[in-house]
Formats: C-alpha cells, structure tokens, sequence
C-alpha cells in the first residue's frame, strides 16, 4: 500500500510500480490485472502485455516492475526508482517557491493512492 516517506521536507509517496500504473502513471493503455503463473515475470500481480503499458525512472529511464518499490516525487512530478530517489534526496534542496506545484501535483495524486496529507509532517 502506498505511503508517505517521512522526515523529509517534500510531499512523497513510496509505493509499488503497479501502484503508480494504477493512478495513471507511465505509458500505455489499459492495465490488465492478474497474476503470471509462468516465466520470468512470474508472480507479478499486476502487468499489461500487447497494449505498451509500462513504467520506467523519469531520472535513469530503468524499467519500474510492478513490485519494484518506487517514488512518486510531487515537486517533481516524478516517479522515481529506489536508486534515483536516494541519490536525489541527497542533494535536493527545498525551494518554498516551488511550493504551490508541489501541493497541487501531490493534490492530484494523493487522491488517487488514497493518501492524505494531514498523515504526513514535512516539519514545514
């Protein structure tokens, strides 16, 4: 289920890359839901073949799989892999003018991952 990162300055969701596929995120077309009983993808719950739906890192373009933990960056407006946001939160700097787009982005999408600000302190 998708949650907040805490203890830092930015509105961010964690969650599963088919949590991100289902609030819209990504490429293609219709989600199938299931799960693959064969191959190398076996056991994913969630993936869409023939229609061209993926994920990938806005930062490092990798494939997000749909159990691959991920992060929805809302300043950013971004899905990130794990590696990329670590690097990320390292050296980014919160910028109160870039507020408004934060909130309106994590407006958007919190609604569709179910998340509700007022759970989260980003000590602001």
């Amino acid at each position: 289920m998708a949650k907040f990162v805490k203890d830092i300055e930015f509105l961010v969701i964690e969650g599963k890359g088919n949590e991100m596929l289902r609030a819209g995120m990504g490429c293609g077309g219709p989600i199938y839901e299931g799960k693959i009983e064969e191959g190398p993808l076996s056991g994913f719950d969630l993936v869409d073949f023939g229609s061209g739906g993926y994920l990938i890192c806005d930062s490092c373009d990798k494939d997000i799989f749909p159990n691959d933990t991920c992060y929805y960056v809302a300043v950013l407006n971004e899905v990130l892999c794990e590696e990329c946001f670590k690097k990320w939160i390292k050296r980014a700097q919160y910028c109160e003018s870039d507020s408004g787009v934060e909130e309106r982005n994590f407006g958007y999408y919190s609604t569709k991952f179910k998340v509700d600000k007022e759970n989260h302190d980003t000590g602001r």
